[in-house]
């Protein structure tokens, strides 16, 4: 619900909200991949690719087939400037049947 929630919060500009709900969704469900994912994608977009990282780390190791957080990732590192683990991450999340 408060995976859902935050995305809606990102749809309507409001990344506060979306940050409140998708830390509230980690702090009910630590086994939740989709608060983290949702997490960093808010601190990507803030430049904290390193949080960002981190954040897609912990979905991953949650949901180790989830393609879309290879994908962010692989953005995170390229943000970097870390093309070889971009390009490692993008591949996987094209095995996983991610875009």
């Amino acid at each position: 619900m408060h995976v859902d929630r935050g995305i809606l919060w990102v749809v309507k500009g409001d990344l506060k909200q979306a940050q409140a709900d998708f830390e509230t969704a980690i702090q009910i469900d630590r086994n939740s991949p989709g608060g983290y994912y949702g997490r960093g994608l808010l601190r990507a977009r803030a430049g904290d690719q390193d949080g960002a990282i981190a954040s897609f780390n912990q979905a991953i190791k949650l949901y180790p087939r989830y393609a879309d957080a290879y994908t962010a990732r692989s953005l995170a590192w390229a943000a970097k400037g870390d093309l070889k683990r971009a390009k490692a991450d993008r591949k996987k999340a094209l095995t996983l049947g991610g875009n």
